[in-house]
């Protein structure tokens, strides 16, 4: 059950007063957990722990960002074999559906955690110029797409995709596919490179890391006593 907005702060203490006011409305439906936007997950992970009130809490998602200013100045993978390319959103949704159906072969459990952007939502990233393929040598290599999108507390633009074909992974090319990236977007003072990245996606968190996003928060599985839990 997601907690969308309340007045109750991100502590122990809040988070077992939303799950005492909500709960009794709820219980037809059995809900499993809450699930809320905490902004120090391992601070409030610790915070809980041994806390009768509490059964678990997890990171789902990580929110990672950083100013677009600030990244556009750290030191940069230099690779200029890549280049990224403006594309149709109806070609790069099928490619990009391609990369994920090899990566859901190679590994079923993702599937459960990453979906790919279909011609829609790259649609919308292809209005603001934002969508691109990747290319190396000339070649095709992959998809990344981002729009401006004001979340989170912040104003600036979402990594909405990035996707490398198999031969492309795994060689250092998502930070430089993120710096390019970085080069493109229209942002103004303030502005930051945000995205979501699941917990499992060790590689997506790499990039970001070593582009310079940092985590400022996380989508956060919260399990108050009584409740059965995420599976």
């Amino acid at each position: 059950m997601d907690v969308v907005a309340s007045t109750a702060p991100p502590t122990p203490d809040g988070l077992a007063t939303i799950a005492a006011a909500v709960a009794p409305a709820y219980d037809p439906w059995h809900p499993l957990a809450l699930r809320a936007n905490l902004p120090d997950p391992d601070a409030i992970i610790a915070a809980v722990r041994g806390d009768s009130r509490f059964v678990g809490m997890s990171v789902d998602m990580y929110v990672m960002a950083g100013l677009v200013h600030r990244l556009r100045t750290r030191k940069r993978d230099i690779d200029d074999r890549l280049r990224l390319v403006p594309g149709s959103p109806g070609e790069l949704a099928a490619r990009n559906a391609g990369i994920y159906g090899e990566l859901y072969r190679r590994d079923p459990e993702r599937a459960r955690w990453a979906t790919p952007e279909d011609a829609d939502s790259l649609a919308d990233c292809a209005d603001e110029g934002l969508l691109f393929e990747v290319r190396v040598h000339d070649e095709p290599a992959g998809v990344v797409a981002a729009m401006r999108w004001d979340a989170h507390g912040m104003c600036g633009f979402s990594v909405e995709e990035l996707a490398l074909d198999a031969e492309h992974r795994e060689k250092g090319l998502g930070p430089v596919v993120l710096q390019r990236l970085l080069r493109k977007l229209p942002a103004d003072d303030g502005d930051a490179l945000w995205g979501t990245i699941h917990r499992d996606n060790i590689p997506s968190l790499r990039n970001a890391l070593r582009v310079g996003r940092e985590i400022v928060g996380a989508n956060m599985w919260i399990t108050p006593a009584g409740w059965s839990g995420m599976p």
